[in-house]
């Protein structure tokens, strides 16, 4: 199956005197969807649209086979996509959001607090230049000036110690 695309001049009266015909074929057609969903699904973030963007490039790929029946892309697509949704998805957004236990890229790091934080208490600091969250765990107050060592973090908290001389 082929669509045909006129390419054509309307004259003065906004009529198309003549046909001039561009052939897209339905494999192209497909290529262009799946890429178009990929594409979106950078801006979504979702892990939908890429299944589905992938199942496009399979009936591409049965369309080269010799797959030449719309409704049977149709349901290939669909059948492609939402087995591929339901099979993968949750594996992939789980692998990706999973966070490394026991890895901080922050642990080690040195900084000078600006402000005190109290024995077993918390004190909003500046790092990175954010404002963090300090935890000490220790009993005693460590004083604003202070150079620690960050030896832990959960999202915006850092634990502190200080360093030791």
């Amino acid at each position: 199956m082929e669509f045909v695309v006129s390419l054509q001049e309307p004259d003065a009266d906004g009529l198309i005197p003549h046909m001039e015909n561009l052939e897209i074929s339905m494999t192209v057609v497909w290529v262009a969807i799946g890429l178009t969903l990929c594409a979106a699904e950078i801006l979504t973030g979702t892990f939908v649209l890429l299944f589905f963007g992938l199942s496009a490039f399979v009936v591409a790929l049965a369309r080269v086979a010799g797959l030449d029946n719309l409704t049977w892309e149709v349901m290939l697509f669909a059948l492609s996509g939402f087995a591929s949704l339901l099979l993968f998805r949750g594996k992939i957004a789980a692998a990706l959001s999973k966070p490394v236990k026991g890895y901080s890229n922050d642990r080690d790091a040195q900084l000078v607090l600006s402000d005190d934080v109290p024995g077993n208490g918390e004190a909003k600091v500046s790092y990175q230049g954010s404002m963090w969250t300090a935890v000490n765990e220790s009993p005693l107050s460590i004083a604003k000036g202070e150079r620690v060592v960050i030896y832990k973090t959960e999202g915006v908290r850092i634990f502190v110690r200080p360093l030791s001389k």
